[in-house]
């Protein structure tokens, strides 16, 4: 390996491929041995933000081995108030022609909540909802390990805009999220509301040094409900730093900083049942940290775990307990399987208080040969 060179450095097993000169791999795409580091450390960060659509985008992109690909992911997520929201998605990418491909998903939600605040001001003790979602169009590929996707969205009677830039190495990438009139369907009281979302997300994530990777975005989001536009905005930041190494015989040891806040810069108060005043969709300041130690190691082959376990803490909430469990089974490149659980005494969804329990199953599947870069990528 040549001195400042990362891109072989390991967050944990499985051991590294022989080296591939960078010029070699961003020929076409990229080879899947040079992205491990990078998928690994994605890998952790998903463990702990499970179902984060930031980190699920920049894993799959990372664990992408075909020109196309399937995939599944499931999530359940308990809440303290009795909510139960139950999503599941099957999404597809389809090359048809040099650096462009047909992508698109479909959502099935179920979500349950007990005392949920209705428009109306009133309060229903139970309520049920089936949702089916979803979202497609066009991915372009810009060369070297860059993507932009623009997309239709639509779901709970909310029609809206997707636009994904991302752009990376073996060593970080950068990323770009606008959404326009995305369907809001976290909680049953916002899909009981007709929620949407305006958002613009920008972020980058790096390796720092032997171990060490960052991460860093800014938001801001503007909420809106059936009949409103504009009912609360927020503006908030995502940051990670977390270092990893090998203490014995592949048995790798970490600890890792993970913040969350979104801060409301606007909102309305309207009146109802008691407890009233009351904002709509229960928007609220967040400001979450989260320190976590890991450990991780292969069990066998292509099978391996991550335990993690710490302390969270929400200025303007409640503290506590972190811990989670994650599996992953990587029998080939771009075939990964991975089941977990987290709990956590502090929620990290707008909408809901207290404690959180997650778990989800996600079953990625690329096809075909590397992917070839559009037009663009040939004068690089």
């Amino acid at each position: 390996m040549r001195g400042g060179d990362y891109s072989q450095q390991q967050v944990y097993p499985p051991p590294p491929p022989p080296y591939v000169p960078p010029q070699a791999a961003y020929k076409g795409f990229h080879t899947y041995g040079e992205y491990t580091a990078l998928r690994n450390y994605e890998a952790q960060e998903l463990a702990v933000r499970r179902g984060d659509p930031v980190w699920l985008m920049a894993y799959g992109r990372a664990a992408m081995q075909g020109d196309s690909s399937i995939g599944s992911h499931t999530e359940a997520n308990w809440y303290t108030g009795g909510d139960l929201v139950i999503a599941t998605n099957v999404n597809g990418k389809f090359s048809f022609a040099n650096g462009i491909a047909l992508v698109g998903a479909v959502d099935y939600t179920n979500l349950r909540g007990k005392n949920v605040r209705l428009s109306d001001g009133s309060i229903a003790a139970s309520l049920n909802n089936d949702l089916l979602s979803g979202h497609g169009g066009l991915a372009l590929e810009l060369g070297r390990d860059s993507e932009l996707r623009l997309e239709a969205v639509h779901g709970n009677g909310v029609t809206g805009a997707l636009v994904n830039l991302y752009s990376g190495g073996p060593n970080g990438f950068g990323y770009l999220k606008l959404d326009y009139n995305k369907p809001y369907l976290d909680t049953p009281t916002a899909v009981a509301w007709g929620a949407k979302t305006d958002k613009g997300a920008l972020g980058y994530s790096q390796l720092l040094a032997y171990g060490v990777w960052a991460s860093i975005n800014g938001n801001y989001t503007r909420y809106g409900v059936l009949n409103d536009d504009d009912v609360a905005r927020t503006a908030g930041w995502d940051g990670n730093l977390r270092w990893n190494m090998d203490v014995w015989n592949g048995l790798m040891a970490g600890i890792s900083y993970d913040g969350h806040a979104e801060y409301r810069v606007s909102h309305d108060t309207r009146a109802g049942a008691a407890p009233t005043p009351f904002v709509p969709l229960g928007i609220r300041d967040i400001e979450n940290h989260a320190i976590t130690a890991t450990l991780s190691s292969t069990v066998l082959g292509g099978l391996w775990f991550s335990a993690y376990g710490g302390y969270i803490t929400d200025r303007f909430a409640g503290d506590g307990l972190l811990a989670g469990l994650d599996l992953h089974y990587t029998p080939a490149p771009g075939v990964d399987l991975a089941l977990g659980i987290r709990h956590s005494e502090v929620s990290w969804v707008q909408g809901e208080t207290g404690k959180q329990t997650t778990a989800g199953l996600n079953l990625t599947l690329g096809l075909g040969a590397p992917p070839q870069p559009s037009w663009i990528s040939n004068q690089l």
